[in-house]
């Protein structure tokens, strides 16, 4: 069923919305929506932490695994003295350089493939992609499944025995947190009169339990931790870069810093347009499960009165819709990806041209490059992830909101769910240092 369309600019579009029908959101509504969820860190402020200083040690293969790569290039396999190269090694690896200066060229490989063999068991091979774990499954492309794996999303930088213990810390804290959410919601719907909960539909209740509750976790990350770690390893891998090649290339150094403002930039205009794609995409969303509830639990009837294709027609119009609206939230998500990724791929050639145009000269060696990719890798992924931290604020707020208003919601013998307090206090025990 099409939606029905408001004269007033930016007005959200309609569904099966009866009772929850201002459901256009503003960036003070956002912010509103994001100071709430604070209220659901606390109970598992222990996890959290333990999760922030997990994710601080996946900066390892970040910052370290570029130089051994740099010995076996120039000092390995091109035979250049430790003592020849004019770039710094940082703070951080000097007791390596201490330990294996004077080596032969041998010895130097054997001492670095074991260092490289270290780094592999505690944090994985590879490349960010094929090093970063993961525990996703299958998805649809519509936002009711891909909620599905918000619910136990788990995912690391690392790999390797840190990556997975980081891995389930992270499984743990998304679960405690969206049971929290979910619990909470569902007390109050049980004192919802019948009334209410008829008017808004069965089926768009349990959109909102099932599929918009999930949003919850994604906030609690971008208010905490998110910013925080990509700040702290932005600042790191430039500071490493002006004490490694700050002397030798300035220039690097400012198409470092500039990274993370240019992302900002490129992607904070799109937020509004990625806050009302995700509304409209969550109402059409809610609207197709109705139709699943109300064919179901009418099921006999429209057998009966033999209505079941004008039923199956009903449920097509609506499925086709929540699919187009979905395709729109891609869409917005295609756009920020080109925006920043564009505009940071251009300060990367910059950098690239900046290096190998120094090893031309003499100043830097070969190996030199790959610290540079590395650690202007690290900045600029950092600067993306920072950059869309506003924007998937504004998608999540979308569904946190939809579930604040039945919280909300007046309840028989009782006031409003905002007046009750906080969530449900985290249950002691269970492992993983969830607080209490």
């Amino acid at each position: 069923m099409p939606p029905e369309r408001g004269g007033a600019a930016h007005q959200a579009p309609r569904f099966d919305d009866h009772i929850d029908v201002d459901t256009a959101m503003t960036a003070r509504d956002v912010l509103g929506v994001v100071v709430r969820c604070v209220a659901y860190i606390r109970p598992h402020w222990r996890l959290f932490l333990l999760k922030f200083a997990l994710m601080l040690g996946t900066f390892v293969p970040l910052l370290v695994a570029p130089w051994p790569a740099k010995i076996l290039v120039d000092h390995v396999v091109l035979e250049h003295p430790l003592t020849d190269s004019a770039v710094r090694f940082p703070p951080f690896f000097m007791p390596f350089i201490g330990a294996v200066e004077g080596m032969d060229p041998a010895g130097l490989l054997l001492a670095t493939l074991a260092l490289a063999l270290v780094l592999v068991v505690l944090f994985g091979a590879g490349v960010a992609e094929t090093r970063e774990n993961t525990a996703f499954l299958a998805q649809g492309e519509d936002t009711a499944t891909q909620s599905e794996n918000m619910i136990s999303a788990g995912w690391s930088l690392a790999g390797g025995l840190w990556g997975l213990a980081d891995l389930l810390c992270n499984i743990r804290l998304v679960q405690r947190v969206t049971d929290s959410f979910r619990t909470h919601l569902f007390r109050r719907l049980l004192r919802l009169p019948m009334t209410t909960l008829d008017d808004q539909r069965i089926g768009d209740g349990i959109y909102r339990t099932m599929y918009d509750a999930p949003a919850v976790q994604g906030i609690c990350f971008d208010i905490t931790l998110t910013p925080v770690v990509s700040v702290l390893l932005a600042v790191v891998s430039v500071y490493v870069m002006e004490y490694s090649f700050g002397h030798i290339v300035p220039e690097l150094i400012w198409l470092a810093i500039v990274t993370m403002p240019v992302a900002l930039l490129l992607t904070a205009p799109l937020a509004g347009l990625a806050r009302r794609t995700s509304q409209a995409s969550r109402g059409s969303g809610s609207a197709t499960t109705n139709r699943i509830e109300e064919g179901t639990a009418h099921v006999a009837a429209v057998q009966s009165h033999g209505a079941e294709e004008r039923e199956r027609a009903d449920f097509a119009d609506a499925s086709r819709e929540s699919f187009r609206r979905h395709r729109h939230v891609v869409a917005v998500d295609i756009a920020i990806n080109l925006c920043s990724g564009i505009a940071l791929l251009v300060l990367g050639v910059r950098a690239f041209v900046v290096v190998t145009d120094q090893i031309v000269l003499g100043e830097l060696l070969p190996g030199d490059l790959l610290v540079v990719l590395g650690l202007f890798g690290a900045v600029a992924a950092a600067s993306i992830t920072l950059g869309r931290l506003w924007v998937d604020l504004q998608k999540n707020a979308a569904g946190v909101r939809r579930v604040f208003f039945f919280i909300d919601l007046p309840g028989d013998g009782g006031p409003a769910g905002g007046a009750r307090g906080g969530p449900p206090r985290a249950r002691r025990g269970g492992g993983g240092g969830g607080g209490g």
